[in-house]
C-alpha cells in the first residue's frame, strides 16, 4: 500500500499514479544505452502492460495507447 500511495506530485516510492478512464494507473519507465522501457498497471482492471525497446522510442505514450485498447478506451 505505501509504495503506491502518492507523496508528492502524483509520485509514490519510485512509482507515478495517476487517475485516468476514471482508473488509478501506476506507472514507472527508464532506459539506458540502447534500452527503454515502461510499466504501467490498473490495478482494478487487472491490468499489466510492459514496454521494452531497443532504440529511442516513446514507451510511456505506447503502453498508455495498449492499455486504452485493452480497456475499451479512446487512444491516439
Amino acid at each position: 500500500k505505501t509504495m503506491f500511495t502518492p507523496v508528492r506530485d502524483e509520485y509514490a516510492c519510485g512509482v507515478g499514479v495517476e487517475g485516468r478512464w476514471g482508473r488509478t494507473l501506476h506507472r514507472h519507465g527508464g532506459g539506458m544505452p540502447g534500452f527503454n522501457s515502461h510499466l504501467l498497471r490498473v490495478p482494478d482492471a487487472g491490468l499489466c502492460v510492459v514496454v521494452l525497446v531497443n532504440r529511442p522510442a516513446p514507451t510511456g505514450r505506447v503502453a498508455l495507447d495498449l492499455a486504452a485498447i485493452a480497456l475499451g478506451e479512446e487512444y491516439d
